[in-house]
């Protein structure tokens, strides 16, 4: 339940603008609620001078792996900002499924194109893939 909550983490994604717009609702709804709030993803790797997130933590697309300290620091009453860019994530870090038969597994993260009203690039970075021999242990991995 939200009103339970000790901290909000709200992770964002960003192609356009609809998607930022109703994130940046959610991120307005917790600090109405005088809750600290984390933010993650796209929006605050994308355009990290956006009005509303000037007083909030902030978790880059490749600083997943620090999520717990980025909460853990905010709840202390901390503002980070952890939005280097860094190599590809693990693709091994832990994940929450609805479907214990369904896994994803990214080839690449990234894009190559350039459209004016799309902010993956942005956020993302030019095209990077995964190690074909990577990808094939992370099969098998879960494969187990």
């Amino acid at each position: 339940e939200q009103k339970d909550a000790d901290v909000w983490v709200l992770n964002s994604c960003t192609v356009k603008d609809p998607s930022q717009a109703a994130f940046m609702h959610l991120v307005t709804k917790a600090k109405s609620q005088g809750l600290p709030v984390v933010v993650a993803g796209c929006v605050p790797q994308a355009d990290r001078t956006l009005s509303g997130l000037e007083d909030v933590s902030m978790l880059g697309i490749s600083q997943i792996d620090r999520v717990v300290e980025a909460v853990e620091q905010t709840v202390q009453g901390n503002t980070v900002r952890m939005l280097a860019k860094k190599e590809l994530p693990r693709l091994d870090l832990p994940k929450v499924r609805k479907n214990p038969l369904v896994e994803i597994i990214p080839l690449s993260t990234g894009c190559l194109g350039n459209c004016t009203y799309c902010k993956t690039r942005q956020a993302r970075g030019k095209l990077g893939s995964y190690a074909l021999e990577a990808i094939v242990d992370r099969v098998r991995e879960v494969c187990e």
